[in-house]
């Protein structure tokens, strides 16, 4: 029989996706804006969504779209569009063809020494807030390796 190897997969744990959350809404917050935030394990799945009071209830699917998408392609969802932007058009309706992913600002990956371990997104603001609230959110967190 023949030996396999497996694959050690690091995700951000609850906790600091909470941390990462809480930090995006204080900063929306803080200029005035109603947002939605969710954050993603390293697989791209769903670990934390909020919506602020006053947020428009089709933001949480953006912010999750956001957050999905900065997670499978591993940067941010605006510099993915703006590398996008020279091709043709039929590029960027390739990636967002599915309908879960999306190349506006406001996804960023979350990273422990470089390995994507899951993602911030937020809607609801401006896109130039969306980013920054979701810039806010991953500085927030720190990640250790635990060995």
């Amino acid at each position: 029989m023949m030996a396999i190897s497996l694959a050690t997969v690091r995700s951000v744990t609850l906790d600091a996706a909470q941390q990462a959350a809480k930090a995006a809404l204080s900063r929306a917050e803080s200029g005035g804006h109603a947002v939605a935030v969710c954050i993603t394990d390293a697989a791209g799945r769903g670990l934390v969504a909020l919506r602020m009071d006053g947020a428009p209830w089709p933001c949480a699917d953006v912010a999750r779209a956001k957050a999905e998408t900065a997670c499978a392609f591993g940067t941010a969802t605006h510099a993915l569009g703006e590398a996008l932007d020279d091709e043709h058009p039929r590029v960027a309706q390739g990636v967002v063809g599915g309908g879960h992913l999306t190349l506006v600002g406001g996804g960023v990956p979350l990273t422990a020494e470089g390995e994507v371990i899951g993602a911030i997104g937020v809607s609801g603001a401006s896109e130039s807030e969306d980013i920054a609230c979701a810039e806010a959110g991953a500085a927030a967190v720190q990640f250790e390796t635990q060995g």
